[in-house]
């Protein structure tokens, strides 16, 4: 572990920090074995017992090397349900919306005295003091108090929380039955599209090269005129009523 600034130069007693990467971008397996390891070295000086991970469902963290280091550390691996973190992980419950504010104050001053955007470059340098003071021991002690950890409170979570979506949507079948305005507004283009063809003039298959035949091209009579601005009409007066 080790501080290190933008150029990559070793800087001490600025930010302890440790950075992994993989080639597509996202966490893995062999980063998780990391992350456990990291996490069974800044514990056990406070435990010599079992100890309690909880995690999400990501594939890194049922990965065999994950759950190998686990097993013959004494650290006891707890998922949580799917779809449930938002009532259960205290990350998403308390921390991310701290350090949501606290990120977005540091990134407002940095634009502002400074009038430039952050890049990847200066990245961990705005980013450093947001991460500190929003994952300050109150925070966190509040995360696990919130979801129910610690203390242990079971009903933390209440049966409203979990409870499924309200439906706000209509079933569907094929095939699909249109509502009547829609069906009426479908009518009215088709009878337009067929007024707007009619009257047509045919192209002579042996022209004479004297003659100047345009091609095929709508006749615009006063009728057609009216009744294409009837149906329009009418179009416009069922959409209203959508």
């Amino acid at each position: 572990m080790v501080s290190v600034c933008t150029n990559w130069e070793l800087i001490v007693d600025l930010l302890l920090l440790r950075l992994g990467y993989s080639k597509k971008g996202w966490t893995d397996g062999e980063i998780g074995v990391e992350q456990i390891k990291h996490f069974k070295k800044e514990t056990t000086a406070k435990s010599d017992e079992y100890q309690l991970l909880l995690v999400d469902g990501h594939n890194s963290h049922y990965a065999h090397g994950f759950l190998k280091y686990a097993r013959t550390h004494q650290i006891l691996v707890l998922c949580y349900p799917s779809h449930t973190t938002h009532v259960y992980q205290g990350l998403d419950v308390v921390v991310f919306s701290v350090l949501k504010q606290c990120w977005s104050g540091a990134h407002d001053e940095y634009e502002r005295t400074t009038g430039q955007s952050i890049s990847k470059k200066i990245f961990l340098t705005v980013y450093g003091p947001a991460h500190i003071n929003a994952l300050m021991p109150e925070v966190i002690l509040a995360a696990f108090h919130k979801t129910g950890i610690l203390p242990f409170n079971p009903d933390a979570i209440t049966q409203d929380m979990m409870a499924p979506s309200k439906e706000i949507s209509c079933e569907g079948s094929l095939p699909t039955v249109l509502p009547t305005p829609v069906k009426l507004i479908a009518r009215l283009l088709h009878d337009l599209s067929i007024k707007e063809d009619t009257h047509l003039t045919p192209i002579d298959e042996n022209p004479d090269e004297s003659d100047s035949i345009p091609p095929l091209t709508p006749t615009h009579d006063i009728a057609n005129i009216a009744t294409r601005d009837s149906l329009q009409a009418r179009i416009s007066e069922a959409i209203t009523k959508l």
